[in-house]
């Protein structure tokens, strides 16, 4: 039986608690957060590198279009990107999972559990990143819509073992609290992507110098801030999961899959 209107009321989201929450749950954690996220980035610089050369892996250039070589590159890197964003996606939502339950595992348990679910992961972390996108070229709130609809979709995948049908079970759990949804994911996209913003912009600036260590250095800085972003955004999405499931299910996070059985 749905919690929502237990009480009479639609049961509220608790925005500043998830904000709150979010932080420090971050913040405890940074280092494990980097490495976890860091390395997947890293490691995508290097693979895109080896294809199309490290102007292109770090944006510096982009590939020519009107080649056969230009498109297999853009392709090539675009599939990379994708299935380490799907697998780093996984393996962070599995560790803020249990940095809410108050436990970390080794790095090969959640790779494990990761690596079970990785085709609907990098499958849906390129529908989701397409719905996205779309949203936002459309104008910025509805964008955060459909941000706000997708948000439990990769939590759904990883905790839930949903598959393909995570695109739906994400729009049917935000269902009621789609704005205030979107009013946090707005305020972390502000910290979190404003910084790797501005880290790109400095990279960009620091590109322009040449050099072998400022290839290397801008490669490290890449992951390190992709690192705070990523783990920043994975940790407030799996709090805003975890509290929808209680609103409507009366779910515990104790209560929820058993992932690594």
């Amino acid at each position: 039986m749905s919690h929502q209107y237990a009480s009479g009321r639609r049961t509220p989201l608790g925005v500043g608690r998830l904000l709150a929450e979010s932080f420090s749950i971050f913040f405890r954690n940074v280092p494990k957060m980097i490495a976890i996220a860091g390395l997947p980035s890293l490691a995508g610089i290097l693979l895109v590198a080896a294809i199309g050369g490290f102007d292109v892996a770090l944006g510096r250039e982009l590939p020519a279009f009107g080649t056969p070589e230009g498109v297999f590159v853009y392709l090539s890197g675009l599939a990379v990107n994708m299935a380490l964003f799907g697998l780093t996606a996984g393996l962070l939502v599995l560790f803020a999972y249990d940095l809410k339950q108050g436990r970390t595992r080794p790095v090969a348990g959640y790779l494990a559990a990761t690596l079970r679910c990785i085709v609907p992961l990098v499958v849906l972390a390129m529908a989701t990143t397409l719905l996205i996108g779309v949203g936002f070229i459309l104008l910025i709130v509805p964008g955060m819509w459909v941000y706000a609809v997708l948000s439990v979709t990769f939590p759904a995948v990883a905790i839930e073992r949903a598959g393909f049908g995570a695109l739906r079970r994400s729009a049917r759990l935000t269902k009621g609290y789609r704005w205030p949804i979107a009013g946090v994911l707005f305020v972390i996209g502000i910290c979190a992507y404003g910084l790797l913003l501005a880290a790109g912009f400095g990279m960009q600036a620091l590109g322009e110098t040449g050099g072998g260590w400022v290839v290397a250095a801008t490669a490290l800085a890449n992951a390190f801030f992709s690192g705070i972003a990523y783990g920043l955004t994975a940790v407030t999405v799996v709090l805003i999961y975890a509290r929808l499931r209680e609103i409507k299910e009366g779910a515990t996070t104790s209560d929820l899959a058993a992932v690594f059985d």
